[in-house]
């Protein structure tokens, strides 16, 4: 599926550099392609927006999933935790903390790669 006036292939470039998985030679090429072409910089900025709204669901979900965890550790309920809306089970507090870490070192590799100091 091609997006509104941007190929295939240039469709596949701006999730990749969105995502920050173009390296060298191939990353320069589509910074200079970008900086000459509004609309390759506006499907790029539509797919970080993307991404990060993708990134603050998911966090989001582990927190709560995470606070139900503790709570459960705090009140010493040992009963079988109530799989979520979405029919999977809890994530372990550790696997919460590691996604979450995941998600802050992507949040910040993003930032870092922009130029926007933090």
């Amino acid at each position: 599926m091609s997006l509104e006036g941007v190929s295939d292939e240039d469709e596949q470039l701006c999730m990749s550099y969105a995502l920050g998985t173009l390296d060298g030679s191939e990353k320069e090429e589509f910074e200079v392609r970008l900086k000459e072409s509004p609309v390759l910089l506006g499907k790029v900025s539509e797919f970080e927006t993307l991404y990060a709204e993708r990134e603050l669901e998911e966090a989001e979900s582990s927190n709560s999933r995470l606070k139900e965890a503790i709570m459960t550790q705090i009140t010493g309920d040992q009963s079988t935790p109530t799989p979520s809306n979405d029919g999977t089970q809890p994530m372990l507090p550790s696997q919460a903390l590691s996604l979450l870490a995941f998600g802050v070192v992507i949040v910040v590799a993003c930032f870092l790669a922009f130029g926007v100091s933090l």
